[in-house]
């Protein structure tokens, strides 16, 4: 009968699951396809032109998967909004929050340091 897979982590803190990690020298997938991307196919094209021109054709017939693959090569996929707990970011935009975050970390290592040279502003 097979043991059972360990549950959770089977990895104690700091302790990697490759600790000799990739050999040097390894034959990466990446390397291999863009090498084999750059190389000349058929009608002086190389791979990599004659792919573009498939994707293409896929989006022009309506392929959105194809189309959406393009305008993300082409314009970089659209950023993602992140919502966090205990900001406001009201007025501003994300930099007016994070302007007031930075001027909220100034004060507070002013009152810091305050209180480490006596007391702050005692007279």
């Amino acid at each position: 009968m097979p043991r059972p897979k360990p549950r959770g982590r089977p990895f104690k803190p700091g302790q990697s699951g490759n600790p000799a990690g990739r050999k040097p020298g390894a034959t990466v997938l990446s390397d291999c396809l863009r090498e084999l991307a750059s190389q000349p196919g058929p009608g002086g094209l190389t791979h990599a032109q004659r792919l573009a021109a498939v994707i293409w054709r896929r989006a022009e017939a309506g392929d959105m998967r194809a189309a959406a693959l393009i305008a993300d090569r082409l314009e970089g996929k659209p950023g993602q909004r992140v919502e966090v707990a205990g900001l406001d970011f009201s007025g501003g935009g994300i930099s007016g929050a994070v302007m007031r975050a930075s001027a909220e970390l100034e004060a507070a290592d002013r009152e810091a340091e305050a209180k480490a040279k006596g007391g702050g502003n005692r007279q």
